[in-house]
């Protein structure tokens, strides 16, 4: 299995962003008919335990939310992005 990078060459990645927007609230799959889909990164994330699913709301929905796991992934990425940037 290849590592998951959170920060390819100075730059954040898509699995980065998914992951912090998890931390803010949880992320609901986004799936366009000709476009773009995100649940290829989430599905990814959930593999290596860095976010969970879980189901929110009367009707079934449902959301991934970062584990511990996930959130020290991504405060090390954070902080390793600043240090690139000075």
């Amino acid at each position: 299995m290849e590592p998951i990078h959170l920060i390819w060459r100075n730059k954040p990645t898509d699995y980065y962003s998914q992951l912090e927007l998890a931390v803010d609230g949880g992320v609901i799959p986004t799936r366009r008919k000709k476009g773009y889909s995100n649940y290829d990164v989430l599905d990814n994330l959930v593999r290596i335990g860095w976010i969970e699913e879980r189901m929110t709301g009367p009707r079934g929905g449902r959301r991934y939310h970062t584990t511990k796991a996930g959130r020290a992934a991504l405060a090390e990425a954070k902080q390793k992005l600043e240090v690139s940037r000075k």
